[in-house]
């Protein structure tokens, strides 16, 4: 068995969905985290790897999703459950955008 870790593209990803849930633009997070967008948006688009602790800490404090699922996981069942989350929380957010622009239809028709 090798001890490379499997890749995970899942970390940016996670990143952006838990920015989106809260409303967040790129710019209000990378406040938060102290980077600067750029790197924000390396680490949404998977360019650059979330591997250092203190960013670790930063996005759970302000997420408020646990050091272990922001950290790069151990083994490759994690790596399948958290895609699996991401997954679902992207159809969490596609249905809540459809919602709220269904209201803004019906509203606007009023």
């Amino acid at each position: 068995m090798s001890s490379k870790q499997p890749k995970d593209y899942s970390d940016g990803r996670l990143i952006k969905l838990l920015r989106e849930v809260d409303g967040f633009n790129q710019k209000e997070v990378a406040e938060k985290l102290d980077i600067d967008v750029a790197r924000l948006k390396k680490i949404e688009g998977n360019q650059e790897p979330i591997d250092n602790d203190e960013l670790i800490r930063r996005i759970s404090g302000w997420s408020g999703a646990p050091n272990t699922l922001i950290r790069t996981p151990p083994d490759e069942i994690f790596i399948e459950f958290r895609k699996l989350l991401v997954d679902i929380l992207e159809v969490i957010i596609e249905k809540q955008k459809a919602k709220a622009r269904r209201r803004k239809r019906t509203t606007h028709n009023l």
